[in-house]
C-alpha cells in the first residue's frame, strides 16, 4: 500500500474505534461493584485500602507541529511529544485516559484541570470518601488521591505506608510498559508523524486495542517478556475539604500501618 494509502486507512479506522467501542472499553469505575472489585485487587496485592486506581504520566513523542502553539509540545526532555495521563487498575487495565495536553505540561497541571478530578472530588463530597486514586510525588497530595509522604523516617508507619504506595503503583508502570510494547508507535524511539490531534486519537486507539488484548489474552509481545517490566484552578467553584489530604493519609497510615 501507499503511504497515502495507509493513512487515509489508519484515519478510517481510528475514527471508527473512537465513535464505537471508546466508552465501550475505557470506563472508569462509577458503581459500588466495579470499585470494591478493584480494591480488593489492590488490598490483595499491596495491602493498601481503597484504591480506585493508580495515575501516572507518560510522555508520547509527536513531531513538531506546524502551529503559532508549537512550544507547549516541547517537553523538559527537549522533545515534542503529548503528556498523557494514564489510569489502571492492578490487572493493568487502563480506566481512564487523557492525552489533550502538550508535553510542557506537568503531571500535576494536567491532573488538576481534567475532568477525573472533578468527578473525584464530587463522589468525595457526595460521601465516597472511602475511595481514591494513588499518584507519586509529582501529584498533590488531596482527599480522593494519596501520594507517599516525603522523607520519612526507617521503620515507621510513614515509611510502611510509602512501601505499599510503591508496590500499588508499580501497575500503572507496568501498564504503561506494556502499552508501548504492544504499539511501537507510542514509544520514544518511534514519533507520530500526526498533528497533535489526530496523535491523540491514535494515543486513545491505542488504549481501546490494549484494554482488548488484555481481556482476550492476546499473549505479550516477546520485547516485553524479554524487559524487566516489575491547571490552573478555578477559585470560584473550589470548596477546601472537611479534612484536607493529608488530614485522610494520616488516618490512613494511623490505621492500616501501625
Amino acid at each position: 500500500m501507499s503511504q497515502t494509502e495507509v493513512c487515509k486507512s489508519i484515519c478510517v479506522v481510528t475514527r471508527a474505534i473512537s465513535n464505537l467501542l471508546l466508552n465501550e472499553w475505557i470506563k472508569f469505575p462509577t458503581t459500588d461493584r466495579e470499585r470494591n472489585r478493584i480494591k480488593r485487587r489492590f488490598m490483595e496485592k499491596s495491602n493498601l485500602p481503597g484504591v480506585i486506581g493508580a495515575l501516572d504520566g507518560t510522555h508520547i513523542a509527536i513531531v513538531p507541529p506546524n502551529t503559532a502553539r508549537e512550544h507547549i509540545y516541547l517537553n523538559r526532555k527537549h522533545f515534542h511529544s503529548k503528556n498523557v495521563q494514564v489510569v489502571c487498575d492492578y490487572d493493568l487495565r487502563i480506566l481512564a485516559l487523557n492525552a489533550q495536553h502538550g508535553g510542557r505540561s506537568h503531571d500535576s497541571h494536567v491532573w488538576r484541570t481534567s475532568r477525573l478530578r472533578e468527578y473525584m472530588r464530587t463522589t468525595y463530597w457526595l460521601g465516597g470518601s472511602s475511595s481514591w486514586l494513588i499518584g507519586d510525588s509529582g501529584y498533590p497530595q488531596e482527599p480522593w488521591l494519596m501520594t507517599p509522604v516525603h522523607d520519612p523516617p526507617e521503620g515507621s508507619p510513614e515509611a510502611r505506608y510509602n512501601a505499599a504506595i510503591i508496590l500499588a503503583r508499580n501497575c500503572v508502570e507496568r501498564c504503561i510498559g506494556v502499552w508501548k510494547g504492544w504499539f511501537r508507535c507510542l514509544r520514544r524511539d518511534r514519533t507520530l508523524h500526526y498533528s497533535p490531534e489526530k496523535a491523540g486519537q491514535i494515543i486513545n486507539c491505542c488504549a481501546v486495542l490494549h484494554n482488548m488484548a488484555l481481556y482476550y489474552r492476546v499473549p505479550l509481545p516477546q520485547a516485553i517478556l524479554e524487559e524487566d517490566i516489575n491547571g490552573q484552578r478555578n477559585d470560584n467553584f473550589y470548596i477546601i475539604p472537611a479534612e484536607d489530604g493529608s488530614t485522610i493519609r494520616r488516618r490512613l497510615i494511623a490505621q492500616h500501618f501501625r
